[in-house]
């Protein structure tokens, strides 16, 4: 049932003793399975035994879901409501069938009276129309003090927040956001756990490679990572903010302050101003303030830092802040005729972004039905001004495409965010930039390739204008394997089994082809007898 793979699942207490529920592929399709510590005594958890009974759940019939589906994976956490009865929900594909969901992405609900007979409840919540042709993964559904969050995957990572009925076992979504704009690859499932001890709700997500082969996966020894873990909050208007833990700060090794910094269109590097050497960091977190007033007065046309800037400036990863950037009040611009084009989802957006090749960036905003799309050149400009404004916010963006002299780049990102924000920070390790705005409510995560060793620098810049950093602040970051040895990298290449020379090939060759009675000019081996011959 799941000798295919194992894919993503969750992990949930009960009685003491954590549980893993997990999709299983195999024979079966996709389906739901257990399994349980070998050893509960073992801190570690190292080893686990799968449940003798799986699988537990299995996708339900066509009849049942009126259409046929695509997916069937990612079972989250459970959670008990008070008729004793234990709960989860699993992503799900809705292709055909009922002409309301059919081609939009889903969540199912099961329930348990005994954590091992799960029967199918219903679909639980169906995706927004721009959520169509696809399926939804890595779905979490959890509680905040008195609002219920809805989370779900599908090429970026989107919350609702809204109201749970356990009697009908209902959700009603009141509001929708992005858990973070760095989008598939930047950012993407995204899970979370409950901290019991300091009641907090954390998640953790994968980022992905941007310029992802198999030729730098095994030239670097690694493929993707996780993100910073972060602390999820719900206002008390319905947003959902998330922030790096606070434990982070303790990993701060050393500090360097600098208050109001001006600049008139020029970008200048930060020294150090003991030494009077540039600051020279991989891993680092950057929070720099400015306030309103400062904005109003100066007028930049932007400002920001750039990061992993090296000493020729050749490679550089830029993060920027647009104080006012134009808002389409429709769903539509005109790129570069007098065509329109109308896009319904973050992936069309993308696509129209790939298809040329002026295009650097690109922003899918969810401020109208069913959103906009922002284009950015290499300049940070629109390709074309829209033919309305509605109003006008601030624009976060992280543009990695000069971060490196390997090719491809990965595109640029942004969020626009409330224009009273004053302040951000900027988490670096190496390879990755993690950005956060208006308290947390925006968020953009990006990877960057720097291939010089002297890309180490960190810059502060403004264009067409002048602005005033009130405060910067640097936070060179200890690494957290300080003090012991990190995982070892992989081989670039799996070893062969030392030691079986080749006359045992010959013997086991020469028994299968005699007990098999098989002649020696077959093409084709049967599969069992092709077992025998490489074990």
């Amino acid at each position: 049932y799941d000798h295919n793979g194992v894919f993503s699942g969750s992990i949930t207490i009960v009685d003491k003793q954590p549980i893993i529920m997990y999709t299983g592929e195999g024979d079966l399709g996709e389906v739901t399975c257990l399994a349980f510590p070998a050893d509960p005594r073992d801190p570690d958890l190292k080893k686990w035994v799968k449940y003798k009974s799986n699988p537990v759940a299995r996708i339900p019939p066509i009849s049942v879901l009126n259409g046929t589906r695509d997916g069937f994976r990612d079972p989250s956490t459970w959670w008990r409501t008070s008729d004793g009865f234990w709960h989860h929900v699993i992503g799900i594909g809705l292709k055909e069938g009922d002409p309301v969901v059919a081609g939009r992405g889903g969540v199912l609900s099961y329930r348990s009276p005994n954590i091992y007979d799960w029967k199918y409840e219903g679909v639980f919540f169906v995706g927004p129309p721009e959520h169509n042709r696809t399926f939804f993964e890595c779905p979490d559904f959890f509680k905040i003090g008195q609002h219920w969050v809805l989370k779900y995957s599908v090429s970026d990572d989107h919350w609702q927040v809204g109201t749970y009925d356990e009697q009908t076992n209902g959700f009603s979504p009141l509001k929708s956001g992005m858990f973070d704009h760095g989008g598939s690859p930047g950012f993407y499932a995204a899970k979370t756990f409950h901290a019991g001890p300091t009641d907090r709700q954390v998640s953790w997500h994968w980022v992905r490679e941007s310029n992802y082969d198999n030729n730098n996966a095994m030239r670097r020894g690694f493929s993707g990572m996780q993100g910073l873990p972060r602390e999820i909050s719900v206002d008390a208007d319905l947003t959902l903010r998330s922030i790096p833990l606070p434990e982070f700060s303790t990993l701060r090794v050393k500090h360097w302050h600098y208050d109001d910094i001006r600049l008139d269109s020029e970008t200048i590097f930060l020294h150090d101003p003991d030494t009077q050497q540039p600051l020279q960091l991989d891993a680092y977190e950057i929070r720099f303030t400015f306030s309103q007033a400062t904005m109003d007065q100066y007028k930049a046309g932007g400002f920001g830092v750039n990061i992993r800037v090296s000493r020729s400036t050749t490679e550089k990863t830029i993060i920027g802040i647009f104080p006012e950037t134009p808002v389409l009040d429709a769903m539509t611009i005109f790129p570069f005729s007098d065509a329109k084009f109308v896009f319904n989802t973050s992936r069309e957006c993308e696509g129209f972004c790939e298809t040329d090749r002026r295009c650097a960036g690109w922003s899918f905003v969810k401020d109208t039905q069913p959103g906009d799309c922002l284009v950015y050149t290499e300049h940070h400009r629109l390709l074309q001004t829209p033919r309305a404004l509605s109003k006008r916010r601030g624009l976060l963006m992280i543009d990695p495409t000069v971060s490196s002299l390997e090719t491809p780049c990965p595109k640029m990102r942004s969020a626009l965010f409330n224009h009273k924000t004053s302040e951000v920070r900027v988490f670096v390790d190496r390879s990755i930039a993690e950005v956060f705005a208006d308290k947390g409510s925006v968020a953009v995560t990006s990877r960057m390739y720097p291939t010089s060793e002297d890309s180490l620098g960190i810059q502060v810049w403004a264009e067409h204008g002048s602005v005033v950093f009130d405060s910067i602040d640097v936070y060179e970051m200890e690494d957290i394997w300080a003090g012991s040895a990190p995982p070892p990298h992989p081989p670039d290449r799996k070893p062969r089994p030392p030691g079986r020379p080749l006359w045992k090939y010959l013997l086991g060759l020469a028994c299968v082809l005699l007990i098999g009675n098989v002649s020696l000019f077959r093409t084709f081996m049967p599969l069992k007898y092709r077992r025998g011959l490489l074990a």
